[in-house]
């Protein structure tokens, strides 16, 4: 899962207005009650060229700097890790020993060069951001705990 910070929704959401004029690729549910999924592929150049326009947007450096009050010193961020990062550090690893071997030409289409990934924004309501771990210091344990019981009562 990659994600990206589009608060405007540019990128993916309007994909789903034309929904109907994708060919569908898989239309399943997946195992163990965990949802269903369908794929599309996406070919119309309009809809491409928009996808590259926003991902690009996304990147322009000075937008990045404003938006984060960053400064020149960090490049720009636009594609975050959000789960799989091992699957796809492995991947890269592959790729990188197998491509010793290939001429530039066998590198450019070869398929172990591409990897899948799950593009996903951050603004998505369907994704639900979680903490795993707190750690406090230095706290009252019996005014926490009584904090905690009368927040959770509350929800």
């Amino acid at each position: 899962m990659v994600l990206i910070d589009d608060p405007e929704k540019t990128i993916i959401e309007p994909l789903a207005d034309n929904i109907q004029t994708y060919t569908k690729l898989y239309d399943f549910d997946l195992m163990m009650n965990g949802g269903h999924i369908t794929g599309y592929q996406i070919t119309d150049e309009e809809s491409i060229k928009n996808i590259i326009t926003g991902l690009e947007q996304l990147a322009n450096k000075e937008t990045f700097k404003n938006k984060y009050g960053v400064g020149d010193e960090l490049g720009v961020l636009l594609f975050a890790m959000g789960d799989g990062n091992h699957s796809f550090a492995t991947a890269k690893a592959i790729w990188e020993e197998k491509k010793k071997n290939l001429t530039p030409e066998q590198q450019q289409n070869h398929p172990a060069r591409f990897a899948l990934v799950e593009l996903n924004n951050v603004h998505d309501q369907g994704i639900t951001f979680e903490p795993i771990h707190r750690v406090l210091f230095n706290i009252n344990n019996e005014e926490f705990f009584q904090e905690m019981e009368t927040y959770f009562k509350n929800i």
